[in-house]
């Protein structure tokens, strides 16, 4: 039981970890293409041409990060519950440094992405109300919606590639730990 738990937990950090590096490649790929593609959106029309890439690219990811979050809170439940069940089932093997970082980066990510998650919420409103501001062409409006947007962004990024390191750490952690002992372990 401990063994498929185990495996559990690993293919749910996985899993999280995967949308964390996805959704980072997506936004660079995206953005990173259609900004600077000659573009026209009627949606947009009341801002500049040259805008309407990276407008288009920001609706895009929009909606990728709402699939993000979604994965992630799902992941991030699934770690939650499966490292819960392991640590009072005394089978995360603690006495090893590397059983210790794993709890460690585990509750650090999940804490991290609990906190994110109305950060992440007040920016998708920040962007409904830009694209509206745009759409309306009221660009005063827009700029100071989008200066707002920035900052929270500057620190969501930040949180994303925190919890990155962290899953990562985690995840390499939990293989060390996983690993059979070698015999110099036995004697201590």
């Amino acid at each position: 039981m401990m063994s498929v738990l185990r495996t559990v937990h690993g293919l749910a950090l996985a899993a999280w970890l995967s949308l964390l590096v996805s959704a980072g490649i997506g936004a660079s790929f995206v953005f990173g293409t259609l900004t600077p593609m000659p573009l026209h959106a009627e949606r947009f029309d009341a801002a500049e041409t040259s805008e309407h890439g990276r407008l288009v690219a920001g609706v895009i990811m929009d909606r990728v990060f709402r699939f993000v979050d979604i994965g992630q809170g799902i992941a991030a439940g699934i770690v939650l519950i499966t490292f819960i069940m392991l640590f009072a089932a005394g089978a995360l093997r603690l006495r090893r440094w590397s059983g210790r970082i794993h709890c460690g980066a585990v509750c650090l990510a999940t804490m991290l992405f609990a906190l994110q998650l109305p950060m992440a919420n007040a920016m998708r409103g920040e962007l409904q109300m830009y694209w509206s501001a745009v759409e309306a062409g009221e660009a005063a409006e827009a700029e100071n919606i989008q200066t707002g947007f920035n900052t929270k962004h500057n620190v969501a990024d930040a949180v994303l590639r925190i919890n990155l390191l962290l899953l990562i750490t985690a995840t390499g952690a939990l293989i060390h730990t996983s690993a059979p002992r070698r015999e110099s372990e036995h004697a201590s």
